[in-house]
């Protein structure tokens, strides 16, 4: 059964954002950060009981080793994050469970602004656990608006600037 992570990025959802990193890398930058979460025991974390008595030979002496490292692991992504892209991101990849838009006349703005919100915090975590993506011209600056839109606003300002004269 596919995540949630999954179905947007089958949907095209994860397309948005930095132009070095392809979807399918903010794909294993959020499956990676589920691992963590899981192996982490984040959900099934208890509080233990400091009142009652410790008796040695009990089944749950130490944690190991590789649940303290995935803790670590995780909490260090989440402290890469911001606070909105550390809620989208538990509550899509952590939680698989969609963040609820209201629906308004700006719904599908909303819409598209998510995913962009998601792209980023993916983004973030990307470089958390990659570092900077290999690129073969690094200083080279992608515009996110289309060709049309751009010669559009082009259109535009000339005709107000044409226009005061």
């Amino acid at each position: 059964m596919a995540t949630l992570l999954q179905k947007y990025f089958q949907k095209g959802w994860l397309k948005f954002g930095n132009r070095q990193i392809s979807a399918q890398d903010r794909l294993n930058a959020g499956n990676r950060f589920y691992a963590d979460f899981y192996k982490a025991g984040i959900v099934d974390l208890r509080i233990p009981n400091l009142e009652k008595p410790r008796v040695d030979g009990g089944n749950n002496k130490d944690t190991p080793d590789f649940v303290l490292d995935a803790r670590e692991r995780f909490n260090k992504a989440v402290l890469s994050l911001n606070p909105e892209q550390s809620f989208v991101l538990w509550q899509i990849v952590c939680l698989d469970k969609p963040v609820y838009l209201a629906k308004n006349k700006n719904y599908r703005h909303s819409i598209e602004v998510l995913k962009e919100e998601i792209c980023k915090s993916l983004d973030v975590l990307f470089y958390h656990y990659w570092g900077e993506p290999k690129t073969q011209d690094p200083h080279k600056i992608v515009s996110m608006i289309s060709e049309k839109a751009k010669n559009d606003f082009e259109k535009w300002l000339k005709s107000i600037c044409c226009e005061n004269k």
